[in-house]
Parts: C-alpha cells; sequence; structure tokens
C-alpha cells in the first residue's frame, strides 16, 4: 500500500508540474496600469513618459544640459518671473518636506512609467504617478521623511499627508505605484479610482481627454494633452508662459502632443482642435504649390514657405526687400531729446530700445491711408491679379568686404508671365519713388538669368519654370537657381500649409559673429549690468543647442484640426 500510495502521489504531482508547465505560457501578466483611468480629472495639461527615469539620466548626463547651466542664457533664466515664482513655490514645499527638491530627489522618485498631471499654474497644483521600479524604491531620501507625515487612509489603502505654511504634500505606496500630490483633495480622488473600477471621477472620462486621444496615439516615449480652453484663460499661462496672447492660439481648443526620441532625430507630433463656429462652414484650407516645394534650395540657413492672402504676402516683400525698415521705426523720434544724439546705438537707453516693443497697430504709419499703408496695397494688388498666394522666403546672412553683416533674402512664388509683367512695373514704381526719385532705374539683365533694378543695393529677380525669384543680392538669387531640392520628397504626402527649416549648424557659424557685432563687444558692459543680450544670452543658447544640426516643421489644416510636425536632425 506504502508503495502504490508513494506511486499515487509521485504521479500526481507529476501530473500537476505537467499542468503548471503548459499553462505557464498563457499566464499573462496584469496589464500595466493606465494613469488616466485614475487619475482626477479636468487637468490644465497631462504629461506621460514611458521611460521616465531613463529619459532624466541621459538629460543628467548629456553635454546639452552641462552647457546650458554653465552659459549665460541659463544665468538670465534663473532670475526670469517663470522661475523666481516657481522657486517661490518649491521653497514652501523644502520647508514642508525639510528636503531640497532637486533633480537628484526627482530621479530617486521616478520609475520606468510615469505620468504628471497639472491642475493649477498658479498654486502648483498636480498629482505624479509613477511605476516603483524596485523593492529598493522606499530606501530613497524622499521616504526617511516618513515620520513627519500623519497617515490616513482612503478608498482601499492609506496615504500620508502634511500640511504647514497653506501648503500640502501627500504621497501613497499602492498596487505597485507611488503617488504624489500637492492636494489631499487629489490624492484621495486616485486613491478611490483606484479602488473603485466604477468611479467617474476619472481623467480618460473627460470628453476633451477623449478626444486628444483620438488625435494622437499615446504609445510614445512622451505624450501630452493640453486643455488649451482652459489654458487661454489662465492669466499664468499668457503671463509667465507665453508673454503674451496670440488670437491664433485663442481660437485652439485641445491639443495633443507627441515625441518620438530617436538616434538620429526627435520627432514631435501636434495636433490641436479649433472652436467651431456657429452658423458658418468650416474653411477649406489653402495647400502650398507642390513645384514651389521642390524649388526650395539646400544650402540655406533659413527656408519658410507659407500659404497666406495677397495683402501678407505684400506685406512681407514690402516690408524685408523694399522698405526694411519697419514701420514703428521709421516712426522713430531719432533726435529728439537732447541727449539722444549722443546716446550709443543699439544700447538700453537708446530711444530705440525704449519703444521697440510697441505694438504695429500703435505706430503712427500702419493707419489705412499712409503713404507706406498705400504702397503695400499696390503691391498687394499687383500679387492678387496673378492669383499668388504661396510664397517662399530663403534668408542666408554673409560678412562684406566692409565687415558688415548683412541678411541675403529671396522669396519664391509661382507666377504666369502676364503677372510677372504687372509685377515688375509695380516693383520698379515703388523701388523709384524711395530711392531713385531723378533718374528712375529700370531692369537690367546681368546675362546669368537674374534682373537687377537700380545700382545702389539692387533688387534682383529672375523667372524659372513658371516661378519667380525676387531678392536683395543678385549672386544669392542665381546661387538659389542653381540648388533645388532642398525640400524632401516626402512632403508631397501632406498637404501642407506651411514648411520650415532652419540649419542651425549653418546659422550658427554666421550667427555668432553677427552678435559680437550687435553688442559693441570692443566696449565691455558696464560693472553689474545684466550680460549682452544677443552675443552672450542667445549666443550661449545656440552653443548649448549644438546637438541639434537642423529643424524642420509642417503645418497643415483639415476639418478644424490644425496639425503641426517638427523634426530635430541630430549630430551623429
Amino acid at each position: 500500500m506504502k508503495r502504490l500510495f508513494s506511486a499515487f502521489l509521485a504521479f500526481f504531482l507529476a501530473a500537476a508540474v505537467a499542468v503548471i508547465l503548459i499553462a505557464l505560457p498563457f499566464q499573462r501578466p496584469p496589464a500595466p496600469l493606465d494613469f488616466p483611468s485614475v487619475l482626477p480629472p479636468s487637468p490644465l495639461v497631462y504629461l506621460e513618459s514611458q521611460d521616465f527615469l531613463g529619459q532624466l539620466q541621459r538629460w543628467n548626463t548629456s553635454p546639452a544640459k552641462r552647457d546650458w547651466l554653465s552659459s549665460a542664457n541659463y544665468r538670465q533664466f534663473l532670475s526670469s518671473r517663470l522661475l523666481l515664482r516657481l522657486n517661490d513655490k518649491l521653497t514652501q514645499f523644502n520647508s514642508l518636506l525639510g528636503l531640497t527638491i532637486d533633480l537628484p530627489l526627482v530621479q530617486s522618485l521616478a520609475g520606468s512609467r510615469a505620468g504628471l498631471a497639472l491642475y493649477d499654474i498658479g498654486e502648483l497644483e498636480f498629482v505624479f504617478i509613477t511605476q516603483v521600479p524596485s523593492p529598493a524604491f522606499e530606501q530613497g531620501t524622499f521616504f526617511s521623511k516618513r515620520p513627519q507625515f500623519e497617515q490616513r487612509s482612503a478608498g482601499n489603502g492609506n496615504y500620508l499627508v502634511k500640511s504647514g505654511q497653506g501648503q500640502q504634500l501627500a504621497f501613497a505606496l499602492q498596487d505597485g505605484y507611488f503617488l504624489l500630490a500637492t492636494s489631499e483633495r487629489l490624492l484621495r480622488t486616485t486613491l478611490y479610482n483606484l479602488a473603485n473600477p466604477n468611479s467617474t471621477e476619472r481623467l480618460n472620462l473627460d470628453s476633451e481627454f477623449s478626444r486628444s486621444t483620438s488625435l494622437l496615439e499615446r504609445q510614445t516615449d512622451l505624450w501630452m494633452f493640453l486643455n488649451l480652453d482652459r489654458l487661454n484663460r489662465s492669466r499664468y499661462f499668457h503671463n509667465e508662459w507665453l508673454y503674451g496672447r496670440s488670437p491664433k492660439l485663442s481660437r485652439l481648443r485641445v491639443g495633443a502632443v507627441r515625441i518620438t526620441l530617436g538616434e538620429s532625430r526627435f520627432l514631435e507630433e501636434r495636433r490641436f482642435t479649433e472652436e467651431e463656429e456657429s452658423g458658418s462652414a468650416a474653411p477649406s484650407s489653402s495647400n502650398l504649390d507642390k513645384s514651389l516645394l521642390r524649388s526650395i534650395p539646400s544650402q540655406v540657413e533659413f527656408v519658410n514657405i507659407e500659404t497666406a492672402s495677397p495683402d501678407q504676402l505684400a506685406e512681407q516683400l514690402y516690408s524685408t526687400l523694399i522698405s526694411p525698415l519697419r514701420p514703428r521705426d521709421q516712426a522713430l523720434p531719432f533726435f529728439e531729446a537732447p541727449d539722444y544724439a549722443v546716446a550709443p546705438l543699439l544700447k538700453t537707453d537708446n530711444v530705440y530700445f525704449q519703444r521697440i516693443d510697441t505694438p504695429l497697430s500703435e505706430a503712427p504709419d500702419s493707419q489705412p491711408d499712409t503713404p507706406r499703408a498705400i504702397r503695400v496695397r499696390r503691391l498687394s494688388n499687383a500679387l492678387s491679379a496673378g492669383g499668388i498666394i504661396s510664397l517662399a522666403r530663403c534668408e542666408s546672412p554673409v560678412e562684406n568686404d566692409q565687415g558688415y553683416h548683412l541678411s541675403r533674402r529671396a522669396f519664391i512664388f509661382p507666377a504666369q508671365p502676364s503677372a510677372v509683367v504687372t509685377l515688375k512695373r509695380t516693383l520698379a514704381d515703388l523701388w523709384n519713388e524711395l530711392y531713385y526719385a531723378t533718374k528712375p532705374a529700370v531692369w537690367a539683365s546681368t546675362g546669368n538669368g537674374v534682373e537687377t533694378l537700380g545700382p545702389l543695393s539692387p533688387l534682383s529677380l529672375a523667372q524659372s519654370d513658371g516661378r519667380v525669384y525676387v531678392g536683395n543680392s543678385e549672386p544669392y538669387l542665381a546661387s538659389i537657381l542653381k540648388d533645388t531640392g532642398g525640400v524632401p520628397s516626402d512632403v508631397d504626402s501632406v498637404p501642407l500649409e506651411r514648411y520650415a527649416r532652419v540649419n542651425l549648424d549653418s546659422w550658427r557659424s554666421h550667427a555668432l559673429p553677427l552678435f559680437r557685432w550687435l553688442d559693441y563687444q570692443e566696449q565691455p558692459p558696464p560693472e553689474g549690468a545684466p550680460p549682452p543680450y544677443f552675443s552672450e544670452n542667445l549666443g550661449s543658447l545656440l552653443a548649448a543647442l549644438s546637438p541639434i544640426q537642423a529643424v524642420t516643421a509642417r503645418t497643415w489644416t483639415q476639418d478644424k484640426l490644425v496639425a503641426q510636425q517638427v523634426v530635430y536632425e541630430l549630430h551623429p
């Protein structure tokens, strides 16, 4: 009987092991928690990362971080209103927690997957959730302050909270996740959602959030939801994040941003919904001319192609080629005050800098019947007669033989031969009214397919394959005619409204000497003065961004949806 029982037991155990081994491949681990399904509803911004700790570690060891933290741009950023307000809040949290909230502390609380929902900008009210990476997670510095917190319960778990100086910090470890909130109410809601699947106080049930997930899928390195309807009503958003209100931004309601971090490039995709206009049909989008896209040169520092009205195109041509001095600058009384005549050019005590931020609508020359406005309308009529709605702008800075840095500009647009005749006549009339009152200049051929107007800083024009090229440099225009194919072929797959590219490598080599020239470095700033804006502040930011080789942006609109794609090309 003993042998029979032993054999039966051995057989039973072997069968049980076999069943377990067979069933193991079919046993799936529990699905990872979908953070929006437990976070409270109605945040202004929600950001999630699939590898938060890894991304923090890469940033912490990157040359870009090292260069930026040692730059004048960063030193100026330390005194910015946005950072000062943030530091005020962090100081309060530091005092409450008894620790310094810095990057090492944040890294110690970062798991692989993480989500952050921001509910109030001014009060810095948020909920942070991340997957606990290991059992050693609770051995960090943050958890050493646990005895100072009061333990309470919510849902099916406990949490700890500490209040003081008008601030709160609450955190919990629940089902393998770490939750941190600056509001006990928000943390309790999150814990309740974790314990109650039927709860309706969830982010993923927000109609705006659901709309954003349909715009862009969330499976990527970084994904962000923006409740622009609420952000546009926040004075902190405009006064401290954007420093102003944009009419285009005020029409946007819901946004989604997706970022993919590759080895050779970063890809940023944006989708925004526009507000609905009652009683009016959605405007049809105007697409860029495909032939115009394929005519763009590759060896230029800056390219911008867009669709616009004839009035908008005329304003660009007039203000950059025909009369480069801006309307508000033309109205400045340069010798109005006795001490202004001896004030150094391009210094902060100059009237130019005192009035440069005056809105265009307030400039005297922006009224509808001024000579300038009349000239712009004449140019607009010439463009409108030719049906021109797409325009490409190319720029490349250069240093001339006198040591001055000039911006070579060229505009390209499709036009029929009859429209070119009208445009050339209008350009000549405007040019002569401004610069050649006694002996009018005429278009003259240079022999390389380019015509010039006037011997001093001539306006240049060329025609090729149904396109017109207008610029302020005959050699630059000639080089553009020979160099095409700068736009990738895949632009044909999208009905673009705007295409822009900045070659940072090439532009940086021209910009840094230009910045030093603008700041007049042979006269050092007085003691205690901020570092020169162009050469030190902006220049150091350009240097810190040296890993980025070029940036390309594309924009299109379809069915009340604004779409953008930005590609950051990195050095190998």
